[in-house]
């Protein structure tokens, strides 16, 4: 199975990509590229994240990160995916959780395909500490949050190379400047 993963990192599209592909579902299935539903939330796959990350329970529960996985979801998706040519799965928790060697383990075997877009150093920061800020209620000032968070986004596509090799890294620089209407 072909598999193109894309990890985020946040402030950098990601949920606007999720959307994208779920609601182009049928459009990139007559292109060969099959969006899936298992580990859902949203638009994105943060179930599957979660359950390779081991974060949450198993189960139904509304509340459980994993979105009510069955223990044997790689197997059912490997079926949904037969008649296509790649498979794409999102969620920025792949990436934010923390450990892309247990990512390539659970997909070891399928060509896998990661994707990240990387953001300008400041505009990155800016926007996180924005979201912060109105989602959180935080009271400290923009360089006092850039010491208090981890920002290096490199770092991220070096572990996730090291992981997967690098050949198999897609990076790209997320700027709006670039987007198209």
């Amino acid at each position: 199975m072909n598999i193109l993963l894309h990890i985020g990192i946040n402030k950098t599209g990601s949920s606007s990509i999720q959307f994208a592909c779920q609601n182009n579902k049928d459009v990139l299935a007559r292109a060969g590229i099959l969006y899936p539903n298992i580990g859902m939330e949203y638009s994105a796959h943060h179930g599957l994240a979660f359950d390779i990350q081991e974060k949450g329970t198993h189960g139904s529960n509304p509340s459980d990160k994993r979105g009510g996985l069955s223990d044997n979801w790689l197997e059912e998706l490997e079926l949904e995916a037969r008649d296509y040519d790649w498979v794409v799965l999102s969620s920025e928790a792949f990436h934010s959780q923390g450990n892309p060697k247990k990512v390539a383990e659970k997909l070891s075997g399928h060509n896998v395909k990661v994707l990240i877009y990387v953001r300008e150093h400041f505009s990155y920061l800016r926007s996180w500490y924005q979201q912060v800020v109105q989602s959180n209620n935080i009271t400290c000032s923009l360089r006092e949050f850039s010491g208090l968070v981890d920002a290096a986004q490199f770092s991220v596509i070096d572990q996730w190379a090291e992981a997967f090799g690098a050949d198999q890294i897609i990076s790209r620089i997320f700027d709006k400047k670039f987007l198209s209407d």
